[in-house]
């Protein structure tokens, strides 16, 4: 397994190259306070804050895909 690229609470390093949640995963998703995104990163989907790009929250694609 792959170490993951990001730290929850710290700021995504400027190395890692994020994406775009594609639109039928984020429909699935809790909506997300004002001022944060979900964006993806490898195989997780990452809550982010827009300004400082601090990881709030890390969700596998396995638990956000649910049952």
């Amino acid at each position: 397994h792959a170490k993951a690229r990001y730290i929850i609470g710290q700021p995504l390093p400027g190395t890692v190259v994020w994406q775009p949640v594609p639109q039928p995963l984020l429909m699935q998703l809790q909506p997300v306070p004002v001022g944060y995104q979900y964006v993806m990163v490898d195989r997780d989907v990452l809550l982010m804050s827009q300004a400082s790009h601090h990881v709030i929250d890390a969700i596998t694609l396995m638990s956000a895909v649910g049952n």
